[in-house]
């Protein structure tokens, strides 16, 4: 029978967290020999967040006692959450081999995160499922896997149980949960397994937790869009020329109607590029984005938006001629390409309230269906040393939603770019449109109201076929030299690799 630990502490977590940490701790083989558990210690108060942790802990007879000092040392800790990150960061060095890390891992998101479900209801999914003799074999998961639908696509075969329910859990918003149930669902209630006796516990207790309905209807039918976002993060200092950035990417579902999106797959490894070889390489980590390709053949085209999230020097940067595949065909003759500002991405204390209520304007239409939406753009004249001015202006205008810039961003004088910074940020302007080679407003609004947009929400499509028709344009043609920043507040991942320099994969 397995011991349970007494709880070291009201808070941070429950008594049901304690004892499930407890356990699956004491499961590590090498817990049983005193030098692993104080180097285990040595190794968690090396962690910034832990100094001095391990004089904190009583260093117990048994490992069982050792384990429960521990988590009342970390429940007691400044920041209990990080603490017990410390400690699973610390056995992932010395013990990832161990058949409990991957357990411990679901558990400790369960604790931390609550993914893919709070700690009361993934516990007793871990107990039943750790109890489960035999436990099924990676060729069976992967089947049972590919059952489950988008998420699990990209497994190689080899995986364990615990194994993919880290997968699982490392989904933000509610797609854990609802792949969680698809996955267990098509595990335990296979009729031709020779084990599915033994599995009726699993489905007893999928009845109980009520985990989500199979959402595959919603999957099919094309009702979402979706979003894929490519982050450039720098990796070199400012002033070199040549910098170095680091590509990460990340696609989401989002529903049609607009609203908070869900994270479905990441790009595994995260590339390392100079400016200069950003056009020329940067489709090849997107070519290599495993499950990538299922997602994109499961949407229509029309419904697919990339986002490149970019610093503020980069924002000029013609993400729509990335090329794609081994075809070469610029990315943005096949789907909508915008920038995001990076800066406004990260910041956790910017206000939503005036962001979200401009971005609200983009719908607007006119009441007669005669209103020619483009004008809603406006162009202020941008003076070099009239930045006080343009902010002023900005505050006069409380409903406007799309500024137009007369000067690509890049070459606007440095403190009218910070005031450019200031409406995006500050005043919530959600959408910011150029031309790269700069010129007269109107010849891209000829260019624009070609496709009768019937809301500035269709900017992003209208561009897209705008681009579409100029590709065989000279290069001077406005169409090849568009730039269109477009800030959805509803798609931002505030948890999106947390772990990275300047913002969980």
């Amino acid at each position: 029978m397995t011991q349970v630990c007494e709880p070291a502490h009201a808070e941070p977590w429950s008594q049901d967290a304690q004892n499930l940490l407890c356990d699956l701790l004491a499961d590590f083989a090498s817990m049983n020999r005193p030098d692993f558990r104080a180097d285990l210690l040595d190794h968690v108060s090396r962690n910034p967040g832990c100094r001095g942790f391990g004089a904190s802990v009583q260093h117990g007879a048994t490992a069982k006692d050792h384990v429960r000092s521990m988590l009342s040392a970390a429940a007691a800790w400044r920041d209990p959450m990080g603490a017990v990150e410390a400690i699973c960061d610390a056995l992932e060095a010395m013990a990832n081999d161990d058949r409990a890390f991957a357990w411990l891992q679901v558990a400790v998101r369960s604790v931390v995160d609550e993914q893919p479900l709070p700690v009361h209801e993934m516990g007793q999914l871990i107990r039943v499922l750790r109890a489960l003799d035999p436990q099924p074999r990676p060729a069976e998961l992967k089947l049972h896997a590919a059952n489950a639908g988008k998420g699990l696509t990209a497994l190689e075969g080899h995986e364990t149980l615990p194994e993919i329910l880290v997968r699982i859990a490392s989904l933000w918003g509610d797609q854990g949960p609802a792949l969680l149930a698809r996955f267990l669902r098509s595990l335990a209630g296979d009729t031709t397994s020779r084990h599915h006796a033994n599995r009726a516990p699993v489905r007893d207790i999928l009845d109980r937790l009520e985990l989500p309905a199979d959402q595959s209807a919603v999957q099919v039918t094309g009702e979402y869009r979706l979003i894929i976002q490519v982050r450039l993060e720098p990796e070199d200092a400012p002033h070199i020329d040549d910098a170095r950035y680091g590509l990460y990417a990340t696609c989401y579902r989002q529903p049609q109607a607009g609203g908070a999106f869900t994270r479905v797959s990441s790009l595994t490894q995260p590339l390392s590029l100079r400016t200069s070889e950003l056009t020329t390489h940067g489709n090849n980590s997107l070519t290599a984005w495993e499950g990538l390709a299922d997602e994109l053949e499961a949407v229509p085209p029309p419904a697919t938006r990339i986002e490149f999230v970019l610093p503020s020097r980069l924002l000029g940067h013609p993400a729509e001629l990335w090329a794609t595949g081994p075809t070469g065909q610029a990315l943005g003759h096949h789907h909508p390409v915008v920038v995001r500002s990076r800066e406004r991405y990260i910041d956790t204390f910017i206000s939503r309230q005036p962001w979200q209520g401009r971005w609200s304007r983009l719908n607007q239409r006119g009441s007669d269906g005669q209103m020619d939406v483009l004008e809603l753009i406006e162009w202020p004249a941008m003076t070099p040393g009239k930045n006080s001015e343009f902010s002023s202006w900005i505050m006069e205008r409380p409903a406007l939603a799309c500024l137009g810039l007369r000067q690509p961003y890049e070459q606007l004088d440095p403190k009218l770019q910070e005031a450019v910074n200031a409406a995006m940020f500050t005043d919530g302007i959600p959408a910011v449109l150029w031309v790269r080679t700069a010129g007269d407003p109107e010849t891209l609004m000829q260019a624009l109201r070609v496709h009768k947009p019937s809301c500035l929400a269709d900017l992003p499509d209208i561009i897209h076929q705008c681009r579409f028709q100029g590709r065989g344009a000279a290069d001077s043609d406005v169409r090849n030299h568009i730039t269109l920043l477009w800030e959805d507040p509803d798609c931002v991942d505030r948890k999106q690799d947390l772990r990275f320099t300047g913002m969980v994969s």
